[in-house]
């Protein structure tokens, strides 16, 4: 049976209300006439003087006062604190649910009788009613989020007592209650990296580092040492990847250089977001130590890489060799095959030329007898 609240206690409540009402009057008033002219400069100081007012008014007030109040507080001060402007249509409507909630809370009336009386249009109604339900859910939230931190905290209980899966049982509850606590899956990879499952734990941590960044005010002090337990599982990797191989494989050797520098890289994020810290010098030490393993399984790499091509380089130099000698033969043959082809460079004699020929020779011998003549005559001409 429901506890009835005495009629004083609840006269002094609502008295309370109204003053402070009251009080806040002043400056919703100022704050309105400043959002028709988009006076920044007027309604800023009306805005801080209702916010103290009611700060210092917080345990007479209903916790759906105290919720329009925030989201108030959510359009005003990123804009103040930038020197954006100010958002007034937003504003205003904010401060009307405002005012709204806390009629309601004086009054104490159904949402009909609200209506009535206010004649509320349309469109504030069914604000009023997604507010409503955006309260109920923040509400659940937080009741989620408290039951979630003490399945954590038995979690970590039996995670000191080496009772791992039942230490992960609790913690995949507690994430189903609360899936944005970036923690709960950070300590899952810790579990799943003691129980082997590497692949397991270098996910959660993944989705723990996602959380921390989508969700930066539900970090940890210790947040950052995510980045150095997923630095760990992938250095495993690598170490594991390594220990399975059969004999020296390019493609194995790779895989574990990847592994080592991804973790260097996690190993310096923890450190970039790290103060100087035991942990710190933990981390320096795997760095240096991974860089000379890369440097190992690059040197081995490349030797035998290098090994591959001259084995390649052997077998395929008697093929070569082969096969220039056919073309050798080949290139002889089509040689002399052309040498029988080409046609003969002697002349055939042929019967009307050297006729001509000796006839030529002919007058050539008779010119001579003929130029002998001429000389002896002459000669005897002299005499």
């Amino acid at each position: 049976m429901k506890k009835e609240v005495p009629r004083e206690y609840l006269e002094t409540l609502i008295n309370k209300r109204c003053e402070i009402y009251s009080q806040i009057g002043g400056s919703i008033l100022i704050m309105e006439e400043a959002m028709e002219k988009e006076d920044r400069e007027s309604f800023l100081p009306a805005f801080e003087e209702m916010r103290r007012i009611i700060r210092i008014s917080l345990p007479f007030l209903t916790d759906k006062i105290i919720y329009e109040m925030e989201h108030l507080e959510s359009l005003v001060l990123p804009a103040k604190k930038t020197g954006q402007p100010l958002d007034f249509e937003a504003i205003a409507k904010s401060l009307q649910l405002f005012q709204i909630q806390f009629s309601k809370a004086i009054q104490n009336p159904t949402i009909q009788e609200v209506e009535e009386i206010l004649s509320l249009p349309k469109a504030i109604r069914e604000e009023i009613q997604k507010r409503d339900k955006e309260f109920e859910d923040m509400k659940k939230k937080k009741e989620n989020r408290e039951k979630a931190g003490d399945l954590a905290k038995e979690a970590e209980k039996l995670a000191g007592e080496r009772k791992w899966k039942e230490a992960l049982k609790k913690l995949e509850k507690a994430r189903e209650l609360d899936p944005e606590m970036p923690f709960y899956a950070n300590d899952m990879g810790v579990i799943y990296a003691y129980l082997g499952k590497i692949e397991k734990a270098e996910e959660m941590y993944l989705k723990a580092l996602e959380l921390n960044r989508d969700f930066p005010h539900l970090r940890t002090p210790e947040w950052m040492h995510t980045y150095y337990n997923l630095a760990k599982v992938q250095k495993r990797k690598g170490d594991e990847l390594l220990d399975r191989q059969r004999g020296a494989q390019p493609k194995i050797l790779e895989e574990a250089i990847r592994f080592y520098e991804e973790a260097i890289q996690n190993f310096q994020k923890f450190q970039n977001q790290s103060g100087p810290s035991k942990k710190v010098e933990e981390a320096q030490k795997w760095i240096h130590h991974l860089e000379s393993e890369i440097e190992i399984l690059k040197s081995t790499l490349r030797k035998i890489q290098k090994k591959f091509q001259e084995n390649r380089v052997k077998q395929e130099k008697p093929a070569n060799i082969e096969e220039n000698t056919i073309h050798d033969q080949n290139s002889s043959l089509e040689i002399s095959k052309k040498k029988d082809s080409i046609p003969s460079l002697e002349k055939e004699e042929n019967p009307e030329e050297k006729k001509v020929e000796n006839r030529e020779k002919g007058w050539d011998s008779k010119k001579s007898s003929q130029e002998e003549r001429d000389v002896s005559s002459n000669v005897l001409e002299e005499e």
